[in-house]
């Protein structure tokens, strides 16, 4: 298998023959009325179209959504961007070397990330919201995904390992933040609130997205949604701790509810505390 193509560098005229990932295929219509096939071909360094225009019907047949494929054919460019003209394409099965070759992933290294985690939950004080950490983090196979799992689709952070890169940025900036106001107006931030909020804020997106296969939105990420999925998520750990603080648990859950920050960004409720 040829090495992953940079797509920001392929020339026209260039022969094209190596894996992507199909991350979309639409059949459409030339004003003489032929079908051709518009195909996202992407890579862990990004994505472009590709079009085939023969025997587009019983190629899209064949071919499924988010699983690789060997592609070959010839670029060229189409308004500015790299395009390819396919000329053959066949489905792959996965295997570790396609999975590195054709999902995005983070520069940071999962040890690292953890490392940097373990720190931020282990410097948490009320024992109560301490337990709630533990609690979430040891529901089965949630540290699993949580290591894995994208933080997004299409936005920031949309590549495997990018959910745990970006709350380690929040809750290191929620730290960082706090002990700063701590210094200007003491008691006024509640540090662990902050930075737990910061860590179970997008917790819900472990199940939002598949990212087995190629990164996709999940069957209960598009008719229910990371916050009520996070929400979930609160009360099966709720339920495991007895006696956690009535109060306390609804703070934490507003915490997750309201943090897209006002109705037009999603948020059921605004932020109020």
């Amino acid at each position: 298998m040829d090495e992953v193509i940079k797509i920001s560098d392929l020339e026209a005229g260039a022969r094209v023959a190596t894996a992507f990932l199909l991350k979309d295929k639409t059949l459409g219509d030339t004003k003489a009325g032929k079908k051709y096939l518009t195909l996202v071909l992407g890579n862990r360094a990004g994505q472009m179209e590709g079009k085939l225009w023969d025997e587009a019907e019983l190629v899209d047949s064949q071919l499924e959504r988010m699983t690789p494929v060997k592609v070959e054919g010839v670029g060229s460019m189409f308004r500015d961007k790299p395009q390819v003209t396919v000329r053959s394409i066949a489905p792959l099965k996965w295997t570790d070397e396609l999975y590195d070759l054709l999902v995005p992933a983070s520069p940071l290294t999962k040890k690292e990330l953890t490392g940097r985690f373990n720190k931020l939950v282990s410097s948490l004080s009320n024992r109560h919201l301490k337990k709630l950490a533990r609690t979430i983090l040891d529901e089965p196979g949630m540290l699993d995904r949580f290591t894995a799992a994208p933080a997004a689709k299409m936005m920031h952070h949309a590549y495997v390992r990018g959910l745990m890169e970006h709350t380690v940025s929040m809750m290191e900036m929620a730290s960082m933040l706090a002990e700063h106001y701590e210094v200007q107006a003491p008691g006024l931030v509640d540090r662990d609130m902050v930075v737990l909020g910061a860590m179970l804020h997008d917790l819900g997106k472990t199940t939002e997205y598949e990212f087995e296969q190629g990164i996709d939105i999940s069957t209960e990420g598009r008719l229910v949604g990371h916050l009520v999925l996070g929400i979930e998520l609160l009360n099966r750990a709720f339920d495991k701790i007895p006696k956690f603080p009535r109060e306390l648990s609804l703070r934490v859950k507003h915490l997750v509810i309201s943090h897209h920050g006002d109705f037009e960004k999603g948020a059921p409720v605004l932020p109020i505390t």
